[in-house]
């Protein structure tokens, strides 16, 4: 089995003046940083071992980046929102899609296990 643990740090630049001070309720965002990921392997008898005695974990960083768009929830019924935001905090809600690319790979040094994924993400989002 291969265990993956990775971590991120990043900045996130996000246009929300667009859904604030106009009718359109879209808010751009991307995002830019550095990852790292610890990583191990094992045979079912614990940690696996290649033929030259080395021990299968490790350690691997990079850069991280992401662009995505929100859609601003609150349009569909501003009274529940306002509500929402009295009873709960949630000031804001959102629809967001996300195209994500994460590349630890020793900024391309060879002596790295190349950890990382280029994907979709979608979900909710609350602005508390």
């Amino acid at each position: 089995s291969l265990e993956i643990m990775p971590m991120y740090l990043v900045g996130v630049l996000r246009a929300d003046v667009i859904a604030r001070e106009t009718a359109v309720p879209l808010v751009p965002y991307a995002k830019v940083g550095l990852g790292y990921a610890l990583w191990w392997s094992s045979d079912g008898d614990g940690a696996s071992h290649a033929d030259d005695g080395t021990i299968g974990r490790g350690r691997s960083y990079g850069y991280q980046y992401a662009l995505g768009g929100m859609l601003l929830l609150d349009f569909m019924d501003e009274e529940a929102a306002v509500q929402m935001d009295n009873a709960s905090g949630v000031n804001n809600s959102y629809f967001f899609i996300e195209w994500y690319v994460s590349q630890l790979d020793g900024f391309g040094s060879n002596d790295q296990m190349q950890v990382g994924t280029n994907t979709w993400m979608l979900g909710l989002a609350f602005e508390i």
